[in-house]
């Protein structure tokens, strides 16, 4: 059986004792990733793997092709969709160098939303660390599913962004022209990729890493709410991610959606209730009011203590309920200097 990467994504489930709408089950055929599932159920994977093994024979299609899949574990099937991806992809620019310009590069990180108000300080430090790259036409510059790895700017030319592919084999998705920028929803969640892109044209791009990337928006803490503001919005508009509002809440995984991230959208989104947090048998709480932590609690911890605790889990699930929440503010310092502080935290005690 051929290697690939496929993710199998809850459509619907009648209660099902592993699965959640919206949870997923990731496997690189023929094994299974346990870290990256929601869980993992035997039957279905069983089931999956020997219904793709029959599509050798004539008129069998596979779930793969089908892009859908049926669990009979319980008496109503749980519905998968199924998403299949390509090995890793490693990007094959004509060119690939530090910028040989800088001047220019300014003006075209200021046409850029993220850094429209961003500080000249600012902008020098991005420019200090970019890489430029230049891609023939038809050429895969980032892949579907595959982990990002920079922050890219499109400096000039056109891309094609494939999101899916219809079933007749034709590809559906956007055409952009530059000035844009792409990857920093994968960056800020740590999801895969979720398009790929591909130069229309002769195309230009310029690349922050996401070791850079990361370490401007913990250094200035404006760029990293203009970025989160984008972010809340992409969420809105996009299922790429699995927490997102709908008829099931808010909801997701945190090897998904990381902590500070899922803090920041619901600061940007004004809520109020309290956000649960439950890793194995380790469980936590925050308490919001108009988007403001008013309560948090983990073991033996309250208040900011609790965040700073809690912002360090890797992985685990998180739900919001639309509760009431104590008026009195237990924790007196807003959602952006809890997740600074929670990231010192966390970088110094990797380097202790």
């Amino acid at each position: 059986m051929t290697s690939r990467r496929v993710i199998l994504k809850v459509r619907s489930e009648v209660e099902c004792p592993l699965f959640k709408t919206g949870d997923r089950m990731v496997l690189h055929l023929p094994s299974v990733e346990t870290e990256a599932s929601s869980a993992v159920c035997a039957l279905a994977l069983a089931k999956f793997l020997g219904e793709t093994s029959l599509a050798n024979c004539p008129r069998t299609v596979s779930p793969i092709e089908h892009g859908t899949f049926e669990c009979p574990r319980t008496n109503e099937p749980v519905v998968f969709d199924v998403e299949s991806f390509a090995e890793s992809h490693t990007p094959m620019p004509l060119v690939s160098q530090p910028p040989t310009n800088r001047s220019s590069l300014t003006d075209l990180l200021r046409r850029l939303d993220v850094f429209r108000s961003a500080s000249a300080n600012v902008l020098e430090q991005v420019i200090a660390s970019l890489r430029m790259e230049l891609y023939a036409p038809g050429s895969i510059i980032t892949e579907k599913g595959q982990p990002a790895r920079d922050f890219v700017v499109l400096s000039n030319g056109e891309v094609d962004v494939v999101e899916c592919t219809n079933l007749d084999g034709t590809e559906r998705g956007l055409r952009i022209r530059a000035p844009w920028r792409f990857g920093e929803l994968s960056l800020l969640t740590g999801s895969p990729n979720s398009a790929r892109i591909i130069a229309r044209t002769s195309t230009t791009v310029f690349l922050l890493d996401g070791d850079c990337f990361h370490r401007v928006l913990r250094n200035h803490p404006s760029v990293a709410h203009r970025f989160i503001q984008v972010l809340a919005s992409q969420v809105e508009s996009t299922n790429s991610i699995l927490a997102r509002e709908g008829q099931f809440g808010f909801r997701g995984q945190l090897t998904v959606m990381n902590l500070s991230t899922v803090l920041q959208v619901l600061a940007e989104a004004r809520r109020s209730g309290r956000l649960y947090l439950r890793s194995g048998s380790e469980f936590g709480f925050m308490g919001y009011n108009q988007g403001r932590i008013y309560t948090a609690h983990y073991d033996t911890l309250n208040g900011a203590s609790a965040v700073y605790a809690l912002l360090k889990w890797a992985d685990g699930e998180f739900w919001f309920e639309h509760e009431p929440v104590p008026k009195q503010d237990q924790v007196e310092i807003g959602v952006m200097g809890l997740i600074l502080e929670g990231m010192r935290r966390i970088d110094e005690d990797t380097t202790l």
